[in-house]
């Protein structure tokens, strides 16, 4: 059995060839960092990454307020 961001990263791929327009969010950095690895298996040759953010930055900067720290 595939892990879901395996799975995520496989589909994205199969539906989208040019990933440098895309903006994905996670609900962590930890995922960021298994979905970067899981579609690095994928390529077989060299591509731009999507944009890979967290919720938190991704709230951050669509708003003018800032995390406290």
């Amino acid at each position: 059995m595939k892990p879901f961001l395996h799975e995520l990263a496989e589909s994205i791929y199969k539906e989208y060839r040019q990933l440098d327009g895309l903006t994905l969010v996670f609900p962590n950095r930890r995922a960021v960092l298994y979905f970067r690895k899981y579609l690095s298996t994928l390529l077989d040759k060299p591509v731009f990454s999507p944009r890979l953010v967290t919720i938190e930055d991704f709230i951050s900067d669509v708003s003018s307020l800032k995390v406290p720290d």
